[in-house]
């Protein structure tokens, strides 16, 4: 029996036209201006926040995306509106329920809590899941989908006297 060359260098391979080249895609909202971020994907599917904080969940097989509906910050009290944020997301499949998440997770350093959303694409709609006492700024990344559940970096926010 002979055996075939090795070739390790998968991106000189000639097993695959793909390999080696190059492959632009078209999403929604393309824009020059503005370089996509993904915020998670599952099953195929793609979550993309694109210009102007329009997020999508997109299916770059079929084409077909949806458009998230906005969801306005909420903040512990009035006063702080205007504070700095940040967000963070996941995506994944809740297969309880067998409809498709994003969890959108609002750090508001000044209040020292940080907001909960859940976008369910099956009732199209955000539902507020309250306020956690979690600090995610150590997090780089948005949340990571592991075995149906999705983790990130956090920590309790920390009071400090002076």
């Amino acid at each position: 029996m002979s055996r075939l060359p090795e070739d390790n260098n998968v991106l000189s391979s000639t097993s695959s036209p793909f390999l080696g080249h190059a492959l632009e895609i078209d999403y929604p909202c393309m824009s020059p201006e503005y370089v996509p971020e993904i915020l998670g994907s599952c099953n195929g599917l793609v979550c993309i926040e694109s210009s102007s904080e329009s997020i999508f969940i997109w299916n770059p097989a079929t084409r077909e995306y949806k458009t998230l509906p906005k969801a306005l910050i909420g903040y512990p009290s009035a006063d702080m509106k205007g504070a700095d944020y940040r967000f963070l997301y996941g995506f994944g499949f809740d297969c309880k329920n067998d409809d498709y998440k994003v969890l959108r997770m609002v750090d508001v350093e000044v209040a020292k809590v940080s907001e909960a959303r859940v976008y369910s694409l099956r009732s199209n709609s955000w539902k507020i899941l309250g306020f956690v006492p979690y600090d995610l700024s150590f997090s780089k990344t948005n949340g990571i989908l592991l075995n149906g559940v999705l983790h990130w970096v956090a920590t309790v926010w920390c009071y400090c006297l002076l």
